[in-house]
């Protein structure tokens, strides 16, 4: 059972990020079709650096999951654009095979803007799975962000539809840095226990890999 709210500070916490991603990729060792889309902070407090760690993160969970017709299928949005607010980066059709999801991530531009538009960018992630998501799929989406909405008030209406869209989806939150708001940022996610703080950027990348590449080994 997961506890409540689980807090990471360092990478030495790997058996409790363990649990929680055992939980959140269990297609990994079932084969059952799995939807992933990743919403990124593209705004300029999480800086480019930040940024690349996040795009580290994608690039290396699609490199430890199984790709394919009955395994994962993963899109990313993102938001920080001043203009457009959030944007899709590729859907959930668009690749079928690790590298090409790689390099797509790679070619993603960090947009540097000042606004939180988390709201618009849920919408959109429930857009993307609205139309390009299995039916048959278990169905996930995976929120990184150092800070809070523009409208929590909006932010929550917007999570509580895309929750209650699917029974299958699960709404992940991982908030980065000491100034994202804990509480918000819980109230977003599909429960408490779906919340996880990294204490910088760097850090995303520290766990995933042996976290992964272990759930199917106990």
């Amino acid at each position: 059972m997961l506890s409540d709210y689980i807090l990471i500070r360092n990478k030495n916490n790997f058996f409790l990020i363990r649990r929680i991603l055992k939980c959140f990729i269990t297609g990994t060792c079932t084969l059952d079709p799995v939807d992933v889309v990743f919403v990124l902070d593209s705004t300029g407090s999480i800086g480019s650096a930040g940024f690349q760690n996040e795009l580290d993160f994608v690039q290396e969970f699609t490199n430890l999951v199984k790709i394919g017709r009955d395994a994962f299928h993963i899109g990313v949005v993102q938001f920080g654009h001043n203009t457009l607010k959030a944007t899709t980066e590729f859907d959930l059709n668009r690749y079928s095979d690790k590298s090409s999801i790689i390099s797509a991530v790679q070619r993603i531009i960090f947009q540097s803007g000042g606004i939180d538009y988390i709201d618009a960018c849920l919408q959109l992630a429930k857009y993307v799975l609205d139309q390009t998501s299995r039916s048959n799929s278990v169905k996930y989406v995976v929120l990184l962000t150092d800070g809070g909405s523009r409208d929590e008030s909006a932010t929550l209406v917007i999570a509580g539809i895309l929750k209650a869209s699917y029974t299958s989806l699960r709404l992940y939150v991982i908030g980065i840095g000491i100034s994202a708001p804990t509480l918000h940022l819980q109230q977003v996610a599909s429960d408490p226990s779906f919340f996880l703080h990294v204490n910088q950027p760097a850090n995303l990348v520290s766990f995933v890999n042996s976290a992964v590449s272990t759930t199917c080994k106990d």
